[in-house]
């Protein structure tokens, strides 16, 4: 059975909002709980093409407490917003997002982070009030799934460089007359003197 709450939407007291207490999860390993959380989504959380839609979103969390720390999965559909990058045109999307993290008891953090070695930093932790962070669970893996190609359709033709009108709503034999620019200026020239003999 699944508990629902309701995370915070900004940090309280420097504490960050994707905080989940640990209280409710017995410690003899293979014990599992399953929360339903709702937490707020960052705006900063942006491939710089990408945006999420909305300010909170629901998520399904799985606790399972193993002997070196808390086995954490969450899962969730994230709706997105973005620019189709041929054709501009607005981009709804969805990330599917089911992502695992383990997350280590303070006596076994350090000798897991030396068998980490570069990747020392993505190792997290219980804290020492017996509550994880999901921040950067939630953060990196949703602006890792993000599209840096956004597309409407993957067949989007994108717009005509002459008009800026979408390729297929056009008529196939749409065209615009290219000028080479060499000639451009001496037809601006020829004018020129066409329209000073009209004057006289």
């Amino acid at each position: 059975m699944s508990k629902r709450l309701t995370s915070g939407s900004k940090k309280t007291g420097g504490k960050s909002p994707y905080l989940v207490g640990l209280t409710n999860l017995a410690g003899n390993p293979g014990t599992r709980l399953e929360l339903d959380l709702e937490f707020s989504l960052n705006p900063e959380w942006t491939n710089g093409v990408v945006e999420l839609v909305g300010e909170t979103e629901d998520f399904h969390v799985e606790l399972t407490s193993l002997s070196e720390g808390v086995l954490a999965r969450v899962t969730g559909e994230i709706p997105t917003t973005a620019q189709c990058s041929r054709c501009l045109d607005e981009v709804g999307d969805t990330i599917l997002l089911d992502e695992t993290q383990l997350f280590f008891f303070p006596e076994k953090l350090e000798a897991a982070r030396q068998d980490a070695g570069d990747d020392a930093e993505d190792v997290l932790a219980v804290s020492d009030e017996n509550e994880i962070d999901l921040e950067p669970l939630l953060r990196d893996n949703l602006v890792l799934s993000m599209s840096s190609l956004p597309l409407c359709e993957p067949d989007c033709q994108g717009l005509c460089p002459g008009c800026g009108e979408r390729w297929d709503t056009l008529p196939p034999d749409h065209a615009h007359e290219v000028i080479d620019p060499r000639w451009a200026a001496l037809g601006d020239l020829v004018k020129t003197l066409r329209d000073g003999d009209e004057k006289q």
